[in-house]
């Protein structure tokens, strides 16, 4: 799991709690560079989406240019997983997904025909449901051939590598502007530049790119301009920085991150059916309780990943924004699971629709805010800096 890739997600609206909820799935598997290899059936189990939701999300987060999508097959015609590239490069408008239209037209499901007795590259397959079970990592075999590319050439600065350094630059960090550029004409800059240019060039695009969004020039014109010197030192010390720590499950700092996401408003629920909308309209106790379950289950996706992660003994990653938790969860206290107080905590978030942690196992003691829910009040002020 990436770091980068989980902190990117928390950023982008990704037009509603599914979008967002397969988004952190990616970056589960993601590694620095947003590049990611899981199958649909890998992505359905983790989300507990339907076949046809994933398929409709990725559609609707590539067409939002939030992700790239690329199909993958090997010599002999067999398809493989979709190589996956979350956008990391710049954040999209808010609620760019959410608006995306029309029939999408990768099923990702496809029939391999007999590879040609003639040894020809075999002809593009026709669709057929065949949904692939590829691991969500990239095949090491691929993976090594790739570290040793990048081994010969820290060894010296090859001309032979120029194109391979500038087109990685491009798709590492989803360069604006690269499918219309002259690729010819940036690679010329780029050779022109001296050989610790080059190396800053590469080591600095990132940094150029958050600093300047959508705003970017050309690839061909930042190496000419060397635009990499103006890019603010804050923001390269903040792309240089260390890994944050990750929140062991049902601790202090878990739980805090957890709670202050809850304070946060609910996010946008999907159209529900004709007979539950009725029945949620309704002022009665089922519509109620009808309206809170759906709430606790599409309200605070980013919660509900976290409760995921918690399941399988996975924590979260301590963010900057996420830095103020460290202090708040100070005023935490052990719950022992099962207790009278461990009922309390969950009663209200029943009545909240507030979702509700995974059972921690073996863990005799969960973390939660001192003094109970009637003290809950008190982390919500410190937590909003009242």
């Amino acid at each position: 799991m990436s770091w980068q890739a989980t902190a990117w997600v928390s950023t982008v609206e990704a037009g509603g709690p599914s979008g967002k909820l397969l988004l952190y799935a990616l970056a589960n598997y993601a590694d620095e560079h947003g590049k990611c290899w899981p199958s649909d059936a890998r992505l359905i189990a983790d989300t507990e989406l339907s076949e046809r939701a994933v398929r409709d999300w990725k559609r609707k987060l590539e067409e939002a240019g939030l992700l790239a999508i690329e199909r993958r097959r090997t010599a002999g015609g067999t398809f493989q997983a979709d190589e996956i590239r979350l956008a990391m490069g710049g954040r999209p408008p808010a609620n760019s997904a959410g608006g995306a239209t029309g029939k999408s037209c990768r099923d990702h499901r496809q029939m391999v025909p007999e590879p040609p007795a003639n040894g020809a590259v075999p002809p593009t397959p026709p669709y057929k449901a065949e949904p692939s079970e590829e691991p969500p990592v990239e095949p090491s075999s691929e993976r090594g051939r790739e570290r040793e590319v990048s081994e010969k050439e820290a060894c010296g600065d090859d001309p032979a590598k120029f194109e391979k350094r500038v087109k990685r630059i491009a798709a590492v960090h989803s360069w604006p502007g690269w499918a219309n550029s002259p690729t010819a004409w940036s690679i010329k800059q780029f050779a022109a530049l001296t050989d610790a240019e080059r190396a800053e060039a590469e080591a600095k695009a990132g940094a150029y790119i958050a600093h300047c969004r959508k705003k970017a020039i050309s690839l061909g014109n930042y190496f000419r301009e060397r635009k990499w010197l103006d890019v603010p030192a804050s923001v390269i010390a903040a792309q240089d920085a260390p890994a944050p720590v990750t929140a062991a499950p049902f601790g202090k700092v878990w739980n805090a991150i957890r709670f202050e996401r809850l304070g946060r408003p609910a996010a946008p629920m999907p159209r529900a059916s004709s007979f539950l909308e009725a029945l949620m309209t309704g002022d009665t106790e089922a519509g109620n309780r009808a309206r809170l379950d759906r709430q606790a289950k599409f309200g605070w996706p980013d919660v509900n990943f976290m409760h995921d992660m918690a399941a399988t003994g996975r924590g979260v990653a301590v963010k900057p924004e996420d830095a103020t938790a460290e202090g708040l969860a100070q005023g935490f206290e052990q719950v022992r699971v099962g207790s009278d107080l461990w009922h309390a905590w969950k009663q209200l978030h029943e009545a909240k629709g507030w979702p509700w942690i995974p059972d921690p196992g073996s863990l005799p003691y969960v973390w939660f805010p001192a003094g109970g829910p009637d003290r809950l009040a008190d982390f919500q002020n410190a937590a909003r800096g009242g």
